[in-house]
């Protein structure tokens, strides 16, 4: 003899009834399984309370810049940003982004054609840096595509144990698909549809306005390679060198440093540095990462040492980052 039971999210436990103690083995069974209900409801709970505090936030935004009598703008507004209407338009708008760490509209800002999400499994050369040599956690993905719909990125990014939407999505998290709406079909289209965000959404394409390398084969043929922009590593070594420059503890080591102090660490300088600066005066339309930087990006100098690490008037060697890191896109002619 057997029974079944079910979780809260449609888990099942089947337990064989023996002989041997079958009441005490189903309570067992029984508690677990209602342990497991339990927090499973807690985290839906917390997933939901999460997307409700975030569009609470937008529409409380929106509703300050009103004026007094605008009430069919302000009920529109309130309409708008309840969860299944604001999810279901999201689903929509994703469709628009792309998740990437190449990408094309560095190169021209009307650039159209394909960015790409490529992180090497395996590393190159020790004597190369690029993308690859990023850590998992400090390779951070930057979104390209329409800007009007960026607030669909920052709605995937908001964390709920540790986990963000986007992962849980990606992973085809059931409390995620529970939170999201009380229909089974409903909240698996809507988490596959965010999850394609980081899928490549047309053939690979290059374009005019993007940088395009000739590069001749024996046969007398030829590749055409477009390379990208390999914005998750220059927006980490512009997190790290403004972390360099501008923390507390560098403030704190430099302070010891000028007034000849000792101090348990050392500060790190780059000097010669060149600034590029991307988008105008609004980057947020080459990509989602581009105005955290101001729309700016750093050049290091072509030399054995592109910085110079001080630890109490001892020099020590820096991480050095050639110039010129990027991933192309091959097309045969």
């Amino acid at each position: 003899m057997s029974i079944k039971l079910s979780g809260a999210l449609g888990f099942g436990v089947e337990v064989e009834l023996t002989k041997t103690h079958p009441q005490r083995l189903v309570s067992a069974v029984v508690g677990e399984c209602m342990a497991q209900a339990a927090m499973d409801i807690e985290e839906i709970n917390g997933l939901r309370a999460r997307i409700e505090e975030f569009l609470q936030e937008r529409l409380t935004a929106k509703l300050e810049k009103l004026k007094e009598g605008e009430d069919v703008k302000r009920q529109k507004l309130i309409d708008q940003h309840q969860p299944p209407v604001w999810i279901e338009d999201a689903v929509r708008r994703v469709k628009k982004l792309q998740l990437v760490t190449h990408a094309l509209k560095y190169s021209h800002p009307d650039a159209r054609g394909t960015s790409l999400y490529a992180t090497a499994a395996d590393p190159a050369e020790d004597t190369l840096v690029g993308t690859h040599s990023l850590r998992e956690a400090a390779c951070i993905p930057d979104v390209v595509g329409n800007a009007a719909y960026l607030d669909v990125y920052q709605f995937l990014k908001l964390e709920q144990g540790g986990r963000t939407l986007l992962g849980r999505a990606c992973d085809n998290d059931p409390a995620l698909k529970a939170a999201l709406s009380e229909s089974d079909e409903q909240g698996e289209r809507w988490m596959a549809a965010f999850a394609g965000i980081t899928q490549e959404r047309e053939q690979p394409a290059s374009h005019k306005l993007a940088k395009q390398l000739y590069w001749p084969l024996p046969n007398g043929g030829y590749h055409l390679l477009a390379p990208l922009y390999p914005t998750s590593l220059v927006h980490a070594v512009y997190t790290r060198i403004r972390e360099d420059r501008f923390s507390q503890a560098s403030r704190e080591a430099r302070d010891a440093r000028w007034n000849n102090r000792p101090h348990p660490h050392g500060y790190c300088e780059y000097p010669n540095l060149a600034i590029q600066n991307f988008g105008g005066s609004n980057p947020q339309n080459i990509s989602q990462s581009t105005p955290s930087a101001m729309g700016r990006a750093i050049f290091w100098p072509r030399c054995r040492r592109a910085g110079v690490c001080k630890q109490n008037r001892r020099l020590a060697w820096p991480l050095c980052l050639p110039v010129g890191c990027a991933a192309g896109t091959g097309f045969e002619s």
